[in-house]
């Protein structure tokens, strides 16, 4: 598969390597800061361009479809390829965006208009994790769901580190891709946010270099989403050639108030489950992979 680069380089193209999460338009667009500037991302040209009252970079051809919509109508136009119609303002609000009913939702610390529906909110059993995410027969070291960290914060995902810089990490299950965004870590460092085939449950992959998806992309369980990020930076004094890598996966409720991690044994398949308590007594001498059903991330 062709590496998509797509919003997520456009991020560091527009404000530079070292850019942090919060340089993102958290709708799925990201952003800029000077209009009508240019930029050649993998080989296509984006333009800084107003969207729904923000600055971000759209490609040049939709851009101009943007403008000249715009222009006609007096009204800003979304053109957040995302999924969802942008920013919002009033959660829980409705809107009729192109015959379809819209609904303004937290997704992701974020105010979004998404898709509404009307047949209630879906089982949490609708989330089905039937491939690892990683391999954990390959891990080194594995920080499991609901463990204390150093820092003395509480776990909120499966954290695996692996020896080198070339473990695939994959969609452990099917849905749309909400957001690719750069870390607080910098370059080389993505977290990738897909909406799940439960509108309340997102699955949030951390720690991505390489990125092999793009916003607004339908994923199914086993395609390659990028590979595990280098444990520090490389312009880290402790980074190393042949040092550790390391991911992350959270399954996040963003519909309860406030939202909640939940331990990805509940939606594994038995034999996915089974991968990771091998790895878990093989690494930390038990099997357990969560000590709680629940984390506030």
């Amino acid at each position: 598969m062709s590496i998509l680069l797509g919003s997520a380089l456009a991020l560091s193209a527009c404000s530079g390597g070292d850019s942090a999460a919060d340089d993102s338009d958290n709708s799925g667009l990201m952003k800029c800061e000077e209009e009508g500037s240019t930029q050649d991302i993998g080989g296509l040209l984006y333009e800084c361009t107003v969207v729904n009252d923000a600055l971000v970079l759209v490609p040049a051809a939709e851009s101009s479809a943007v403008e000249s919509e715009s222009s006609e109508n007096d009204e800003p136009v979304s053109n957040d390829t995302s999924g969802n119609m942008g920013k919002c303002d009033d959660e829980g609000s409705t809107t009729d965006i192109g015959g379809a009913i819209y609904q303004c939702k937290m997704v992701n610390q974020a105010l979004i208009w998404m898709p509404y529906s009307t047949s209630g909110d879906a089982s949490a059993g609708d989330l089905v994790l039937s491939v690892p995410f990683v391999d954990p027969s390959k891990a080194v070291k594995f920080l499991v769901f609901g463990s204390v960290l150093p820092s003395g914060v509480t776990n909120p995902n499966p954290e695996l580190y692996f020896q080198g810089y070339d473990t695939p990490v994959y969609a452990a299950a099917s849905g749309k891709v909400l957001t690719v965004e750069l870390t607080d870590v910098g370059d080389r460092d993505y977290v990738i946010v897909i909406l799940s085939d439960n509108p309340e449950l997102v699955v949030s992959y951390d720690h991505i270099d390489n990125v092999m998806v793009k916003v607004g992309q339908e994923v199914s369980p086993g395609d390659q989403l990028g590979t595990a990020a280098s444990e520090f930076r490389r312009d880290d004094p402790r980074w190393r050639p042949d040092g550790l890598s390391r991911t992350e996966m959270m399954v996040k409720n963003f519909k309860k108030e406030p939202s909640l991690a939940l331990c990805h044994t509940q939606f594994e398949t038995p034999e996915v489950s089974a991968v990771f308590a091998a790895a878990a007594k093989r690494l930390n001498g038990a099997d357990t992979v969560c000590l709680t059903d629940a984390v506030q991330p």
